[in-house]
């Protein structure tokens, strides 16, 4: 630990400092876990050697838990501006402000100060949220002649699995504030005959709370995950294509004066019939909401599943 706490230190560059400390955090917290087990086995018993065994066991658990959290305040990256406007600062902040969503803290103060907000007091998007990224990233996707539905999936298949696994992991928690409440009725049940299950029942309570405040964190990243970093960026490829493809049709790049008569009377045969350019750009644009919809409600269907089979066999 003191090697990674060094290395951390000395480190010039933000980022890989950042991701040292994440490192370090990581081993700080399965040293403390470890500890906190190793202390639950160890037997209990009176005596000196008991005595101090037991104090520098706890002092190792609160040094490695204070570690782990001090190493999620390094923040990744100074702050960074874009034509003079400060950049979204959600993969600027630490990790510990990301998880807790505090990086959306002063524009949130501004709101609720100043009782409005326009365009200019918002920030500008980070590079793989902006228009252009996301029109390239879509084309180079598609460039071996994928289908839409397939290239959509490669470019957001890490999203969806961080959704699969967010998913399934708050399924199972979901048990837990249920399954905390039951073994404390049954703690106060025996409370008379039992002196331990006092004791036992406020270790219950601990879990009920740590585990009702650990599934409302999940399931509010599950739902920053889903609009995020799949429906948003989704929407910004599908219309920016899009919109590319209005600018490369004929009706949009040539004038009418330009248009001979034989012309017109083919765009107006045309715009009798429904396929015109523009009504096959209208259409596009309303499958697209389909899509979208489709992308951002498909993770229910497990989350249904998963909520009604982990109790069943639990």
């Amino acid at each position: 630990m003191t090697i990674q706490a060094v290395a951390v230190y000395i480190e010039p560059v933000p980022t890989e400092r950042f991701k040292l400390s994440q490192y370090a955090s990581c081993a700080s917290f399965i040293s403390a876990f470890a500890r906190t087990v190793e202390f639950s086995m160890f037997p209990k018993g009176e005596g000196t050697l008991v005595h101090v065994s037991t104090i520098r066991r706890l002092g190792q658990i609160a040094t490695a838990m204070t570690r782990g959290v001090v190493c999620m305040l390094i923040p990744r990256r100074p702050d960074v501006y874009w034509n003079g406007r400060p950049v979204d600062a959600e993969l600027t902040v630490s990790i510990l402000n990301r998880l807790s969503f505090a990086w959306a803290e002063p524009l949130l103060k501004y709101v609720s100060i100043n009782r409005s907000l326009e365009f200019d007091n918002l920030p500008q998007l980070a590079h793989s949220k902006r228009a252009e990224y996301l029109l390239s990233r879509l084309t180079v996707a598609r460039a071996s002649r994928r289908k839409l539905s397939e290239a959509l999936a490669t470019i957001h298949i890490r999203s969806f699995i961080q959704q699969v696994v967010l998913t399934v992991v708050s399924s199972a928690l979901s048990v837990g504030p249920q399954v905390a409440l039951y073994e404390i009725l049954r703690c106060l049940e025996v409370r008379g005959l039992d002196p331990s299950a006092s004791w036992r029942s406020w270790q219950w309570v601990g879990i009920l709370g740590a585990s009702t405040t650990l599934l409302t964190a999940l399931q509010s990243w599950v739902q920053w995950l889903n609009n995020a970093e799949v429906c948003i960026p989704m929407v910004g490829e599908i219309l920016t294509a899009i919109y590319a493809k209005a600018l490369r049709t004929k009706s949009i790049r040539h004038l009418p004066s330009d248009l001979g008569v034989g012309k017109r009377d083919k765009d107006a045969d045309q715009k009798k019939s429904g396929d015109s350019p523009h009504s096959t750009i209208n259409l596009a644009a309303v499958d697209s909401e389909r899509i979208i919809d489709f992308a951002g409600y498909t993770y229910l269907v497990p989350s249904a599943l998963l909520r009604l089979l982990f109790p069943t066999y639990s």
